[in-house]
């Protein structure tokens, strides 16, 4: 991802915002939680995007995303949006939205809170920083398919981004491809396996009543990974 204002060029380093940044379509992206403002701004230089929405419920993010906007020359293309989750999108307005770096339970609070935008999206993109499982499931409630999922390493932390589609007549997934996720399964994804064993290791200070079921799922993912 690179960031360019006239002969500057600036390389964004982060794996998560490369990863986010390869699932975006267009023509308009709504970035929830936007903090600097770089996705939309990357998105944008890069053509694949026409304009974008950066939203952002606190001021302070926001006014660093409407410098760094300016400063890219993109202010004809970005509007910043200031309110919690999709509050400041109108139904329709955006067909890509992102979601990224918040807790999972905090993801589903904003889509559940706006279901007559989120009904119009045509590319929904999340990176929950936990409860992954349960945004899966939540997705497929709200008629959301997973199209395609990648699994960054990151700082030796390990972050999901997952992108969803609407569509009718969705197949529930295993117990495992909830927890694991069914496109990194079916990739052999590596860093999918190094975080099974590092799961798997986690688990022996773990009482069995409480971490075997989990344990079970992850030594037959092993298997196959």
């Amino acid at each position: 991802m690179v960031l360019e204002n006239g002969n500057m060029r600036k390389r964004i380093t982060s794996p998560r915002l490369e990863a986010v940044l390869s699932f975006v379509i267009g023509p308009c992206l709504a970035d929830i939680g936007t903090d600097h403002g770089y996705l939309a701004i990357s998105a944008c230089q890069e053509g694949i995007i026409e304009k974008a929405l950066a939203c952002d419920i606190s001021p302070g993010p926001l006014s660093k995303a409407q410098e760094n906007i300016k400063r890219y020359g993109l202010d004809n293309q970005i509007s910043t949006r200031l309110g919690f989750g999709l509050d400041p999108v109108k139904p329709g307005e955006a067909q890509c939205v992102v979601i990224a770096g918040m807790g999972g339970m905090r993801v589903i609070d904003i889509l559940q809170k706006n279901p007559e935008v989120v009904k119009q999206i045509r590319r929904l993109i999340v990176q929950p920083q936990h409860d992954i499982p349960k945004v899966r499931q939540t997705l497929h409630g709200m008629g959301f398919a997973i199209i395609d999922e990648k699994m960054i390493r990151e700082d030796e932390r390990f972050y999901t981004v997952i992108a969803a589609e609407p569509q009718e007549n969705i197949m529930p997934y295993t117990d495992a491809e909830y927890l694991l996720g069914k496109c990194l399964l079916y990739k052999k994804d590596k860093n999918l396996r190094t975080y099974v064993e590092r799961e798997l290791y986690r688990l022996k200070s773990i009482p069995t009543s409480a971490g075997g079921r989990r344990e079970a799922i992850l030594r037959e993912a092993l298997k196959n990974l």
